[in-house]
């Protein structure tokens, strides 16, 4: 009881928030996960698929509730990463990262799952490539997905997009120049995590120096 009302307290209170879901075939989950940096708790939901047309998805009962220590986020993260095992220590060779405008990501990656060859063609020609990118091909056929969105005070929001495709995960980032998408394995989002997280927390930290010296004055 004293652990759950731990968790609860973090939950409710915890200045680093976590949310996110994941999906592989018709299971997938959502989660909240929030800390202190003293402590950490995590709040998940299962999802699956259901026979009610208007309703093609529900929650399944008795949500998990965890009180970890701080040290464990990262680790708590992966957890919840839905096949593992499909994001091995090392890339393909040619699974190179790929940059280009969101549409021409998005066309190709249409035209391949329509077989359509000339909508492929176009497609490479805006690329500048003769052949669709193995990175992007990999994507055609999707097995999963796993997003999620980080926020702490002094900070902007920071998210985590990656696909599963059939060659493992691609991290699909946007920004103003376009559509990034690289190869990723469990030690590349280990980083990933581990810097927006340790960023996070320095921002913060400055943030509520700043507000005490304020607050001094």
């Amino acid at each position: 009881e004293e652990d759950l009302a731990a968790a609860a307290r973090l939950l409710a209170g915890g200045w680093l928030r976590i949310h996110g879901q994941a999906a592989r075939g018709p299971a997938g989950l959502t989660f909240a996960i929030a800390s202190d940096l003293s402590g950490a708790a995590s709040l998940v939901r299962r999802v699956t698929s259901t026979t009610d047309p208007d309703r093609p998805l529900g929650l399944v009962p008795d949500p998990e509730i965890s009180l970890l220590p701080a040290s464990q986020l990262v680790e708590e993260v992966l957890r919840l990463l839905p096949a593992r095992a499909e994001a091995p220590t090392a890339a393909r060779p040619d699974a190179t990262p790929v940059s280009c405008p969101p549409e021409v990501a998005a066309t190709l990656v249409r035209a391949l799952r329509a077989d359509d060859p000339a909508l492929v063609r176009a497609a490479c020609v805006q690329l500048g490539t003769d052949e669709p990118p193995a990175l992007l091909a990999s994507l055609a056929h999707l097995r999963g997905e796993f997003s999620l969105l980080l926020n702490a005070p002094g900070t902007p929001s920071q998210v985590v997009h990656l696909l599963l495709g059939t060659d493992g995960w691609v991290e699909s980032r946007i920004d103003a120049t376009g559509v990034h998408h690289r190869r990723v394995d469990l030690e590349d989002l280990r980083n990933t995590l581990t810097d927006a997280i340790a960023g996070a927390a320095e921002r913060a930290a400055r943030t509520a120096h700043l507000m005490d010296q304020e607050r001094g004055t």
